[in-house]
C-alpha cells in the first residue's frame, strides 16, 4: 500500500523545485492554484482524490513549447518521477493521461 498523502508532498515539492523560477506565468504559484481548485472540485464532483492532485500537480511539469514541441515531455516526466513510489499501474497511466492531454495544443 503506498502513502498517498507521502507522495503528494514530495510531488508537491518535485514541482515546486521544478517550477519555482518559470517566469512563463505557469510557475510554482499558478500550478498551486490549480492544485487548490483542484481539490475543492474532485471533493464535489467525488473523484478519485491522489489521481486529481497528481494529475494538478505535475500537469504543467514539462511544456511543450520548453521541449522543441515534443507532447510527451510531461507524461514522460511524469512517469519517471512517479515511478518511483511503486504507484498501481493504472493510477500511475491515468495522471501521464491527464498530463499528456492538459496542454492546449495537444488537445483534440
Amino acid at each position: 500500500m503506498v502513502n498517498q498523502d507521502l507522495i503528494i508532498t514530495k510531488t508537491a515539492e518535485f514541482v515546486k523545485n521544478k517550477m519555482d523560477s518559470e517566469s512563463t506565468g505557469h510557475d510554482w504559484l499558478h500550478v498551486y492554484r490549480v492544485w487548490n481548485n483542484s481539490i475543492k472540485i474532485g471533493h464535489a464532483e467525488q473523484v478519485d482524490m491522489f489521481v486529481v492532485q497528481l494529475g494538478a500537480l505535475l500537469h504543467d511539469i514539462a511544456d511543450w513549447k520548453f521541449y522543441d514541441g515534443d507532447l510527451t515531455a510531461g507524461a514522460r516526466i511524469t512517469r519517471e518521477f512517479l515511478d518511483k513510489f511503486q504507484i498501481e499501474g493504472e493510477v500511475l497511466d491515468h495522471v501521464c493521461e491527464i498530463v499528456k492531454k492538459v496542454s492546449f495544443k495537444g488537445a483534440k
